[in-house]
């Protein structure tokens, strides 16, 4: 069984098998109304778009954080949901386009608009930005609906862009996923496999994916999400103590010493505390230590747990550390923690991180495999949720 952590997770944007008509964007429904549209978090973002003979951005025009989120009902009470779920519910509207047409390149350029015109929301700390796109066969439609004069100014123009876009400064980095289509292309065709290569930037096969069939898709599409550079891994000492009151004043210590007073060796600070959540503020710590405190509350059991990210000039030893509350000038001992129960490992920290993932839901692409498209984005949403939010799977 899942355990739900609530963290922040990385800004991902899935776009689905282009079918938009970007005006059509009520799909999130009730799921996601309620949300406050906040991506400014440090965390994965997911946004969907489908295309076909319109396209759709199903995820309202914001990409949806991937972790666990808190949220205001009817009733003005705190309720708490998760993205992964969400995103994987509003995947269940993704279905066979009703007229005829593939306006690939009109969904792309939809997206990077919407894309630019969120820039400022999103964080501030941003360290990428993928696109991954999806489609059976050759764009059809796209240039009359941008007003444009020719299909091949449009397709160069759009493939121009791809290779230029930056969002914070950060050059988007963009995939293409192709499979035959049951119309007129073929994976071994020259023109589908070019189109493939201009969608990915015009880079070369390695960022291009041609599968075997639509069985396939899903094994694909959940390798792309392992591959994406998501997270990064850095030394943590954890540990859990019971729930702090705010205010509190914590100082944790890595010698030998019989008082917190007297270490020489310590990193202390103030609890602020809002709800169920807690940040750790105005730190200090003896010479030469430094660190990065996060403190994540679980309401299951009333606990808090610790991590003290990359302490560099300090040893461990459990059976050393310690944890003091200051009372006036002196500190007391804390028996909210268990003594020696600490442990020092490798641990994986959630980059920012915008992903969009372009579904095409074109008719070439029959009920059935319309299904094993929306299990494979699926598939990618789970493979990107376990991750980058390892806690919520341990």
């Amino acid at each position: 069984m899942k355990k739900r952590g609530l963290k922040a997770a990385v800004v991902v944007g899935i776009l689905a098998f282009i079918g938009l008509g970007l005006s059509n964007c009520g799909e999130l429904d009730k799921i996601l109304k309620d949300i406050v549209r906040q991506t400014s978090v440090p965390g994965v973002y997911v946004g969907i778009v489908t295309f076909g003979n319109e396209v759709r951005d199903i995820t309202d025009y914001y990409p949806v954080y991937l972790g666990s989120y808190a949220y205001w009902d009817e009733n003005g009470d705190t309720q708490y949901g998760y993205g992964a779920d969400d995103l994987k519910a509003v995947l269940d509207k993704y279905t066979r386009a009703g007229n005829d047409g593939t306006k690939l390149y009109y969904a792309i350029n939809k997206t990077l608009d919407n894309i630019k015109n969120k820039e400022a929301a999103f964080p501030n700390s941003l360290d990428a930005v993928y696109m991954i796109t999806f489609t059976d066969g050759l764009d059809e439609g796209s240039a009359a609906a941008a007003g444009d004069d020719t299909e091949a100014e449009y397709k160069t123009a759009t493939e121009e862009r791809i290779k230029s876009f930056t969002v914070r400064s950060k050059n988007i980095t963009a995939y293409s996923v192709g499979l035959a289509a049951t119309d007129k292309t073929a994976p071994d065709s020259d023109d589908f496999a070019e189109a493939l290569k201009g969608l990915a930037g015009g880079e070369d096969s390695n960022k291009t994916i041609i599968t075997d069939g639509y069985d396939k898709l899903a094994e694909e599409l959940a390798t792309k999400a392992t591959s994406l550079d998501i997270t990064t891994t850095t030394s943590a000492i954890t540990f859990t103590s019971a729930a702090y009151a705010n205010r509190d004043i914590v100082r944790w210590t890595f010698d030998d010493a019989a008082s917190g007073g007297d270490s020489t060796s310590w990193i202390e600070g103030t609890i602020a505390k809002s709800g169920n959540n807690y940040v750790f503020e105005d730190m200090k710590a003896s010479a030469g230590v430094t660190a990065r405190v996060e403190l994540t509350y679980r309401p299951s059991t009333s606990q808090v747990t610790v991590r003290i990210f990359n302490a560099t000039g300090v040893t461990f030893n459990k059976d050393f550390f310690k944890q003091w509350k200051k009372k006036g000038n002196a500190y007391q001992a804390s028996y909210e923690y268990s003594s020696g129960t600490a442990t020092q490992n490798q641990e994986t920290e959630k980059k920012s991180v915008i992903i969009y993932l372009l579904l095409d839901n074109s008719r070439s692409i029959s009920d059935g495999d319309i299904n094993k498209v929306r299990a494979a984005a699926k598939a990618f949403i789970d493979a990107l949720d376990k991750k980058g939010n390892p806690i919520s799977y341990q």
